[in-house]
């Protein structure tokens, strides 16, 4: 009965050792230093361009510009090429003009956290 409690004990002190020994001072110093804001992400990579001037041209310029802390699903330009093509627009203007500004803002609007 002592050898399986010395046994017991010398695995949880094992155990309690690793766990403990995995611990270490969180590294908070690696904060962002991006362009500042999510449409200046956007804008800065050529990938992500038609979704922020499309932002832009239904007024979410503002809210992807602002201080909040937010999370964009931003497509790639190919994805928004190709979405527009699959609807028959030209381009972004031609999306506006026939499905109407709030009804775009609304749709970018679902990629925004």
């Amino acid at each position: 009965m002592k050898k399986i409690m010395l046994n017991l004990s010398l695995a949880l002190a094992t155990g309690a050792m690793l766990l403990t020994s995995g611990c270490s001072k969180d590294d908070d110093d690696n904060k962002n230093t991006g362009p500042g804001n999510a449409l200046a992400v956007m804008k800065a990579d050529e990938d992500l361009s038609l979704f922020a001037e499309a932002a832009e041209k239904v007024g979410l310029g503002g809210t992807l510009s602002g201080g909040a802390q937010i999370t964009v699903f931003a497509p790639s330009n190919t994805v928004f090429k190709a979405y527009l093509t699959d609807l028959s627009f030209n381009d972004i203007d031609g999306m506006i003009s026939v499905r109407g500004e709030a009804a775009v803002k609304q749709m970018l609007s679902y990629h925004i956290l």
